[in-house]
């Protein structure tokens, strides 16, 4: 096969630092929409984004040149950065050190949107912690 092709679709999720509430809806907001558009300048196809108070959720094809650590790393350090050097949080904005990576069938993308866009919905019943243990067991990892 003369060229390479790629259909791995990953779904991302990390929490603030300690699960605190720090991503107002503004802040949230203007840091999903910052990414999408970093994305496309480092070449990374970020399809939907979205998350609550203290976490967010990023749907996005991986490159085969990049490992996903590689892609958490950057999704969390540049998103870091920019919330830090355009709010100017006191005390300084941080991402808790792990994350959550789950693989994503192509004929389940549409589901894994729904999901990832109706985060304030899903986070009237259901906190973060209870979200991630039931991600981590669930068929297609949606709780819903």
């Amino acid at each position: 096969m003369p060229k390479t092709y790629n259909s791995v679709w990953i779904h991302l999720v990390f929490s603030t630092k300690n699960r605190e509430n720090r991503l107002s809806r503004t802040i949230r907001n203007e840091v999903c929409e910052f990414l999408r558009n970093e994305s496309v300048l480092k070449g990374y196809h970020l399809d939907c984004i979205n998350g609550y108070q203290n976490h967010l959720h990023i749907l996005y094809k991986q490159s085969l040149v990049t490992q996903i650590s590689d892609s958490a790393k950057w999704f969390k350090g540049r998103s870091s950065k920019w919330i830090n050097d355009e709010f100017q949080l006191k005390p300084k904005f941080r991402w808790q050190q792990g994350y959550g990576v789950f693989s994503v069938s192509s004929k389940n993308l549409n589901q894994v949107r729904d999901y990832i866009y109706k985060q304030e919905l899903i986070h009237e019943s259901r906190s973060f912690s209870e979200e991630i243990k039931l991600l981590t067991r669930t068929p297609l990892n949606l709780p819903v």
